[in-house]
This record gives structure tokens, sequence and C-alpha cells, in this order.
């Protein structure tokens, strides 16, 4: 499988580069070239002339490369797939994206979570995306539950069986509309937590646990349950504050902080 890209050539062997979390050996990713400057969590500046992230990610980006959440750095060592050339589906003449057409910055801060004390709506929070604060926002009239999950799934698997029990409507959910394969539904992070422990083996207790652990902090998440993996990312007042994944034998797992302060651009 080849790597997608919005980047005429691939890094360098060396090169640092910062992704959505899901970027892996034998998975499509995309890729942009950059100049960004972040901070690791440990407080350390960073620079990087690349952003890459998986499929999913893209689409809840809506094909914008500012609107991808980073949640680490790595090395391009060399041996990842070739890349090859990719057609854009947000892509409007200019260079602007379907839903950003004036490419303006988005926040550098991000305001505090929906539902707090003096909070704004989701539409701020996540003015970043667009499409995700709408998905939020409209799952909470709905499911009168500010405590949500943005759940991607693939068509195989645990995915399949849990979208198979949200169409049933064992759980309540609002089903979103979003280009590509996945199924993407926003649901309570209670039911996340039930779902994950009923069909995600050990890799989606351990996420579960993490998500019960953080449920005093009334965070949103976003998860993306692949054919062998569980990632799932807290949001902060529509900012990345959190990372955990596992692949479903609870043999391969990951908790990390997310790195802030990452701003695309010089």
């Amino acid at each position: 499988m080849g790597t997608k890209q919005q980047a005429t050539v691939p890094p360098r062997a060396g090169e640092t580069y910062v992704h959505c979390g899901h970027v892996r050996p034998g998975k499509n990713f995309h890729i942009w070239f950059t100049d960004g400057k972040f901070v690791r969590p440990d407080g350390s500046l960073g620079v990087t002339n690349w952003v890459a992230c998986c499929d999913p990610c893209f689409r809840m980006a809506e094909g914008d490369m500012r609107r991808v959440p980073i949640r680490a750095d790595a090395t391009w060592t060399g041996d990842e797939p070739l890349v090859m050339d990719a057609t854009n589906p947000f892509a409007r003449p200019g260079g602007r994206t379907a839903k950003d057409p004036e490419q303006q910055q988005p926040p550098r801060t991000q305001p505090p979570l929906p539902g707090d004390a003096g909070a704004a709506t989701f539409d701020t929070a996540f003015a970043w995306c667009p499409g995700l604060g709408a998905a939020f926002k409209d799952a909470a009239r709905e499911l009168r539950t500010k405590e949500l999950v943005n759940l991607v799934l693939t068509n195989t698997g645990p995915a399949a069986a849990i979208e198979i029990e949200l169409l049933k409507g064992s759980f309540p959910a609002k089903r979103v509309v979003l280009p590509g394969g996945e199924a993407v539904f926003v649901i309570s992070s209670a039911s996340a937590i039930r779902l994950l422990r009923m069909y995600c083996d050990a890799g989606g207790r351990f996420v579960a646990d993490h998500m019960e652990n953080r449920a005093p902090l009334r965070e949103c998440w976003v998860i993306i349950i692949g054919p062998e993996w569980v990632d799932a990312c807290a949001y902060a007042g529509g900012r990345p504050s959190f990372f955990a994944a596992s692949d479903f034998p609870g043999k391969e797992s990951d908790v990390e902080p997310v790195p802030e302060g990452w701003v695309p651009g010089p």
C-alpha cells in the first residue's frame, strides 16, 4: 500500500514529522510539506517540515492540514511505503478546502469545554474542525448530554459488531455522514465505554478504563476502531488533551498526553 500525499516528495530519512497517532506500517496515510513548530510534553521545542495523518483523520479534518489533531512526532526512517500522488477530495481552486474557503488561521487557544460555567458552544470550541463541532452539537441536543464520543468504525470485526448494535438502536446514537467507507456515530461516553468492554477485548477494556478514570474532566472523545486497533483521543475545550490506544489482545498499548502548542506555518 502506498502513501497518499499532498506533498511532491517524501521526507528524507532522519527528518522529523508530526502525525495523528494512527500512522503505522502497511496503512495508507496522507502527508504534507509545511513549516511548523511544536512543543513536546516534556517542554522541548520541535521543528518539522512534515505532517502525516490516516484516512479517517484526513476526512475528519476535511482535507485541511491545519485541522489534523497532532498527537506525537516521529523520525522518518526511509522504510515507509513509497509516496504516491493523490487528489485531495476536499480541494478547491487556489488551495482552499471545502469547508474553509478563505483558509483563515484557526485560533491558537481553545475555549472551555461546552457545559462548563461560562463555556463556549461546540461551534466555537471546535472552530478548527466545523464538521466535528456540528456533529457534537447535534448529538448533544438529541442525546441530552455533552459528554460525547465521535465513533469511527471500519466494517470489520468488533467495529462491525458495534455498528450493528447502534443501527438496531441498542444504544442511543446520532449517525454522521462523512466521505469514505467508515461508519461514524456520536454516542455518549457511557455508551462508548460499555461497547468497548463488550466487543473490543482487552484492548477495548484498556481504553475504556482510561476513559472512565478521566470522566471527571468531562472531555469529548474521538475513537477510531479499526481492524486490529482501538485509538482514542480526548478533547478538552476543543483541544486534543490525551491519547490512548491498544490492539484488541492488549499486547501493544500506549497512553500519553497530547503535545501542546503545535502550530503549522511560520
